[in-house]
């Protein structure tokens, strides 16, 4: 799935900036949820076969979850780690982006 900044999917181009999140990362982070201490929904629940948009409230939540996997150590044993950073990274970039231009972000499924 790919996130784009944006409040409507009928507005969105898909040469607009980006971040590609891998449909693997978002089962890896749903079987890590018990291993958690902070609730992994909002990420794990975005449908990755269809087109979301997602409020700036929820953003923030994202953010939230972005953050504490990247200062968790859960992701260590996802098979590819530096890819599942990166993503995590770039999520967590947009969703700021979109938190300071007070937008939310849409997620346009595979």
């Amino acid at each position: 799935m790919n996130f784009y900044l944006g409040n409507s999917i009928s507005n969105i181009k898909i040469s607009d900036k980006s971040v590609e999140f891998c449909d693997e990362l978002i089962d890896y982070i749903y079987n890590i949820r018990i291993d958690a201490s902070q609730d992994l929904s909002e990420l794990y629940n975005i449908n990755p076969y269809s087109d979301v948009e997602i409020s700036i409230s929820k953003v923030e939540e994202i953010v939230s979850i972005c953050k504490y996997l990247l200062e968790s150590n859960l992701l260590s044993n996802y098979d590819d780690y530096d890819e599942a950073i990166l993503q995590i990274r770039q999520l967590m970039d947009i969703g700021k982006e979109a938190i300071k231009e007070r937008v939310g972000i849409i997620s346009i499924g595979d």
